[in-house]
């Protein structure tokens, strides 16, 4: 990544973030200060914050979050899943699951790391393309909701992702395929059959290329 897409990825957004939130203080909170003393307070104020909140965004994203992933591929669930027909490929395994494919990916996360699961499908469905509507009323009738369930899927043209978050243990390799079996029995009911694992590696790039 060059230096330009650095500086916007990681300390242009803080530094934006953190100008709002100083001048919404000083427009609530009353200052003795003259108005060029407060503007040189907001902006400082923001441009130390961004420096520091940026450059630790830096170090997760690029240092300690991928060391992280490193020591998780040899763990659970990852593990497993590579003895059992899985493959690395760079940050991600790659396999079949009831002939659908999966990428499992390991993301360490600001707030909570997670094992996210991505399942690849036939976007063809009753004779027209999947739409964002269809997608609610295909969970409502496959999903049983209750107040312990998590049923956060996201779905993209061609995949649906769970993004199964943690605070101390990962989730070991029965429940990750608990819950690949939960969405591709939803796939099933549905008729959205599975692709080849090298179209799911293209449109999985094409996605991440859109982050």
């Amino acid at each position: 990544m060059s230096i330009k897409n650095n500086i916007k990825k990681y300390y242009l957004v803080p530094a934006v973030a953190f100008l709002v939130q100083f001048l919404l203080g000083i427009i609530f909170i009353k200052s003795p200060n003259s108005f060029l003393v407060n503007l040189l307070i907001i902006f400082s104020g923001a441009l130390i914050s961004s420096l520091l909140a940026g450059t630790i965004y830096y170090l997760q994203d690029t240092k300690w979050g991928p060391a992280k992933r490193e020591k998780r591929f040899s763990k659970s669930p990852f593990r497993e899943l590579l003895l059992n027909g899985f493959t690395r490929e760079n940050n991600f395994i790659i396999g079949y699951i009831s002939k659908y494919p999966v990428i499992i990916i390991y993301n360490w996360g600001l707030e909570k790391p997670s094992v996210n699961i991505h399942i690849f499908f036939n976007s063809h469905y009753r004779g027209r393309k999947l739409a964002f509507e269809d997608t609610a009323e295909i969970e409502k009738r496959n999903l049983k909701k209750t107040m312990w369930s998590n049923h956060n899927y996201f779905w993209r043209e061609n995949s649906i992702a769970h993004f199964m978050a943690y605070n101390f243990s990962p989730p070991d390799y029965e429940k990750v395929l608990s819950k690949a079996d939960e969405i591709i029995n939803m796939l099933r009911n549905e008729a959205l059959q599975p692709i080849n694992i090298n179209e799911a590696k293209k449109y999985f790039d094409e996605e991440r290329d859109k982050l």
